[in-house]
């Protein structure tokens, strides 16, 4: 060997080099990407290039314009990016517009808040001015913050519900129901928030344990106890009934029992209390009384019907009634009804024509009606309401006794709320059997998680009417006009459709409700236009706006295309669980009022997320999740930390977020970790070095001249069929929305099937053998087959990183995306016949076994690196004795990462020192190599060329040579296969 050739002894190797960097650099990168998905308008061209494919909708059910971006935005617009980029990638054309509901709550008591602290009165037209200014701010804000994280959808056509068409759309939406008279003034009790002052639809309550003070409470009888027994004649009788709310006491004006059930009056003391016979002993333990009182006598609930009490607090007669399946527990059997307090009461109240007391206003103050307790707050009044029965000896329990039940929150404030008896407009559940044909369609849709189709069910059949007004400025109004005189409602339909072009045309839309005088909105001839029932001709306007439940809810039909009339509106929606009582079900039942169609054919709920700092979603989040997940998880303070998703881009990158909604079943609640993104960051670095592998050891290769599969090595095949399978198994993770399992998939097949085995197996073909050398263009074609494959697979979950190595893999071929492919076919990379696979299973054990019986041994034998060993195997199945057979002993200590290596035969007894594997199947015995290590590929070899300072393998001397012969046929010279 001459000098000069010992010198350019590493110029000999073939060692990887690439521009894809090992740090990704992510913030960095994905601005570049995102600047060139733009310029290519990759969106647009999906559609184009997809023209001729299946349709495939994503409707996009709108946040609230209201903040910035929190945790559970960013678990949804992923999860909805990472199924539209996999459908695409099926050859599906998909179609995906993004939408804000800016009609919040939040936005105007934001606005109402900065007044209230400058103490400047402000009125409606000037309120709705700043929250569309406050809502517009906050929808550029996100819409910007979405396409930082980069979500595919036509974002320059993006709908939101204060954009003047959606007025209109709106509009037209409510002229149709009362068109169908489906739109109805009702009073009724509804739920009333008492911070937001204005009625609730059930879509905005969400009910949580609360402690609340509970009272066993007397009714005296006023008819004659002679009309029930004889033997009660001349007692005092008095019926025990039982509350939790007793602030409605004020509002009870009658009682109920079940007709069918058994009472008793029982004595205690001088009194005689009527109550439910399966719930004496209860109520008995709950009153303190130290026996269970004898029972004088049993009667039938029915036997009650034309009786009466006495109201305890207040001048009032209370007669009975009968109502069937009545709950006896808890209680004592005898319901006091508040008909203005409480759906049920008020529908038996109906029946019975009860009068619909509600002495509570909208502060949740009672009013005079209520009496001594009028101008508290509902709250405050109850201990003092205790202590009145107390004084008046009609309370049986203690004052400050308790009890925890679930009990409604808004949705909203997070603040407990009551029913409270006001007139509203409703959609009634019966009309046009809204509520069996909303329940009927569910079997017609596709549900993931499965049990969604039983949780709709369950809450169709459970729900009230909706109620469609609220006590608000910032919506669309009402578009409702009162007589003055009479106050009787004037719904005119076609005129409303007048009035949504009007607000179509206006640039404000529907200010023009509040901005324009009633004779502009409803011009009429004078003695034109009258009352219906007393003949006025003058109108004053409705005040209350639409429930923002109902502004989402009809985005449906607003804003898809309803060319297809066999068809659902959309393929699919993607939301949180909440939005089963939300916008699932309120776009249900309004596209089901409108088009008699389907919003959706299939509905995929993901759970909640916890964690957020502050300005969470909803309420519901904020306790059920933040509160309980941390609690949970407080025993580490880490797992506590409160990034905001800014803070999380800024920090990991978009990408790890991605990976952070993948790397856990997105339908389980979750609480956002910065923990577990410094895991995932860990696991992202292994795959990108994986790619970076891959990328590297193919800065020579040609595409366009691959060595065909069947003539590879064979150890190429098998990293082949190893890849087929995992590809097989995460389109099968994909098609069911298992995205985590297909993110473990691909993990383990980059970690474990190519890092840690094949990569380790063929480094010394690549490194060492000349360039154009076959088994190293056998080693690259494998390489380019599995970078196209994988980077195609992982491009819906690692949009980013995949898109980065998809322009570092075809540079030559100037490809635009990796989006514009398809999904790789498993069969696109053939598989082994199942024996020959299952020798290179044992074969990949048995280097694994190797390796570990390396470590455990290395220290003793003053070993430092594998190729410094040789290895005697005594394998004990016949399985992998016949794998380690098959290969020669060239061969061998290549896959096993020695320079030696020899099975022992069957027959000869295994050593005592030799290492044994935890399993059994090979024992491993470990000694320092024969021979002299070649300078050039560190293996250990018996005879070396060129024995002067830097000895070579003869393999790695005709290497050099053939370097420096570089241009001249190698066909001569080229050694037979060491891993064949």
């Amino acid at each position: 060997m001459t000098t000069k050739r010992v010198a350019d002894i590493k110029a000999t190797l073939c060692l990887p080099h690439t521009p894809f960097p090992m740090r990704a650099n992510l913030s960095a990168l994905e601005q570049r990407l995102l600047a060139h998905w733009q310029s290519i308008d990759l969106y647009t061209t999906l559609l184009d290039k997809r023209v001729d494919g299946k349709s495939f909708v994503l409707h996009d059910g709108p946040p609230y314009a209201s903040g910035e971006l929190q945790w559970s935005h960013i678990l949804n617009k992923i999860l909805k990016d990472i199924i539209l980029r996999y459908r695409s990638m099926l050859g599906q054309r998909c179609e995906f517009v993004p939408g804000w509901d800016c009609h919040s709550l939040t936005v105007e008591q934001e606005v109402e808040q900065r007044h209230n602290e400058d103490d400047t009165p402000i009125e409606k037209g000037a309120l709705r001015r700043e929250c569309r200014e406050l809502a517009h701010h906050y929808l550029t804000t996100q819409r910007e913050q979405f396409q930082r994280l980069g979500i595919l959808g036509d974002w320059d056509h993006a709908y939101s519900t204060m954009s003047p068409s959606y007025q209109a759309a709106i509009t037209r939406a409510l002229a149709n129901l009362m068109r169908s008279e489906s739109l109805v003034q009702r009073t009724r009790p509804v739920f009333w928030c008492t911070e937001c002052e204005t009625a609730l639809a059930e879509f905005e309550v969400f009910f949580q344990p609360r402690e609340m003070l509970e009272a066993y409470l007397t009714y005296p009888l006023i008819s004659d106890p002679m009309h029930l027994d004889r033997q009660l004649r001349g007692r005092d009788v008095e019926f025990l009934a039982w509350t939790s709310d007793v602030w409605t006491l004020p509002g009870v004006m009658a009682m109920a029992v079940e007709p069918d059930a058994e009472y008793v009056a029982v004595r205690s003391q001088r009194k005689v209390y009527v109550l439910a016979k399966e719930r004496l002993e209860d109520v008995a333990q709950a009153c303190g009384w130290e026996h269970v009182p004898e029972v004088l006598v049993s009667f039938q609930g029915r036997q009650f019907a034309s009786l009466s009490c006495r109201h305890p607090l207040i001048h009032r007669k209370l007669p009975f009634c009968l109502i069937p399946s009545l709950r006896l527990a808890p209680g004592t059997g005898v319901l006091q009804l508040s008909p203005g307090h409480d759906p049920l009461n008020y529908e038996a109240a109906q029946q019975h024509d009860l009068e619909l007391l509600s002495p509570v206003d909208e502060k949740g103050r009672f009013t005079h009606q209520a009496g001594p307790w009028a101008g508290k707050s509902v709250w405050e009044s109850e201990p003092r309401i205790l202590r009145d029965l107390e004084a008046v000896d009609s309370l049986l329990s203690s004052p400050e006794a308790t009890v925890v039940l679930k009990y409604p929150y808004s949705l909203r404030s997070g603040e407990p709320i009551i029913f409270r008896a006001t007139t509203q407009w409703f959609v009634p559940m019966n009309v046009k059997e809204l509520r069996q044909r909303a329940q009927s369609s569910l079997e017609q849709m596709e549900w993931q998680p499965d049990w969604g189709y039983k949780r709709m069910n369950s809450l169709l059949q459970r729900r009230s009417d909706w109620c469609m007004s609220r006590q608000r400025v910032w919506g669309v109004p009402l578009p409702i006009f009162y007589c003055t005189r009479c106050k009787t409602p004037l719904l005119d339909p076609d005129h409303v459709d007048i009035l949504a072009e009007r607000y179509e045309q206006n640039e404000f839309g529907a200010d023009l409700w509040f901005d324009a005088p009633v004779e502009e909105l409803l011009p009429y001839e004078e003695g034109g236009l009258r009352c219906e029932r007393c003949g006025n001709h003058q109108f004053r306007q409705e005040e209350d706006i639409v429930d923002v439940w109902f502004d989402s809810g009809v985005s449906a039909w607003a804003v898809l295309p309803h060319h297809q009339e066999d068809k659902p509106l959309s393929t699919m929606a993607v939301e949180g669980v909440d939005q089963f009582r939300g916008w699932f079900q309120g776009a249900l039942l309004t596209t089901l009022q409108l088009s008699e169609k389907l919003p959706f054919q299939a509905i995929v709920a993901h759970g909640r997320v916890g964690g957020e700092s502050s300005a969470m979603t909803t309420a519901r989040e904020q306790h059920q999740a933040l509160i309980s997940l941390r609690q949970r998880n407080a025993s580490s303070e880490e797992k506590a930390q409160t990034l905001t998703p800014q803070q999380a881009m800024e920090r990991w990158g978009a990408e790890i977020l991605r990976l952070w909604v993948v790397a856990d079943d997105f339908h389980v609640h979750r609480v956002f970790e910065a923990k577990a993104c410094q895991r995932l960051t860990r696991t992202y670095r292994k795959v990108r070095n994986c790619f970076r592998f891959l990328l590297g050891n193919l800065y020579d290769f040609s595409p366009s001249e691959p060595v065909d599969v069947e003539l590879m090595d064979e150890v190429d095949r098998y990293a082949i069929h190893l890849v087929h399978h995992r590809v097989k198994a995460i389109r099968q993770h994909y098609k069911a929305y298992e995205f985590h399992l297909a993110w473990r998939q691909l993990v383990d097949c980059c970690i474990r099937d190519l890092s840690s085995f094949y990569f380790e197996v063929i480094k010394d073909r690549l490194y060492n053998s000349a360039p154009d050398w076959y088994v190293r263009r056998s080693a690259q074609s494998a390489l380019f087959r599995i970078a196209d494959v994988l980077c195609r697979v992982a491009a819906p979950l690692l949009s980013f990183t995949s898109e980065d190595v998809w322009q570092h893999l075809h540079a030559s071929e100037e490809a635009d995306s990796v989006h514009w492919s398809l999904l790789p076919e498993p069969s696109e990379l053939p598989v082994m016949a199942d024996d020959q696979a299952a020798i290179w299973d044992g074969l990949r054990v048995s280097r694994k076994k190797v390796l570990r019986a390396f470590a455990n041994t290395s220290d003793s034998l003053r070993l430092k690196r594998p190729w410094e060993a040789a290895v005697r195997l005594y394998p004990n199945t016949t399985l992998l004795r016949e794998a380690l057979e098959l290969c020669d002993e060239e061969t061998l200590p290549f896959i096993l990462g020695v320079s030696q290596a020899e099975v022992a035969p069957s027959d000869e007894p295994t050593p005592r020192e030799a290492w044994r594997s935890s399993l059994g199947s090979l024992a491993v015995e470990v000694k320092r190599a024969d021979g002299r290590r070649c300078r050039r590929c560190r293996y250990m070899y018996a005879e070396l060329q060129d024995a002067g300072s830097h000895p070579t393998c003869s393999r790695c001397q005709r290497a050099m040579e053939h370097h420096e012969n570089a241009g001249e046929s190698a066909t001569s010279s080229e050694p037979s296969t060491p891993s064949s």
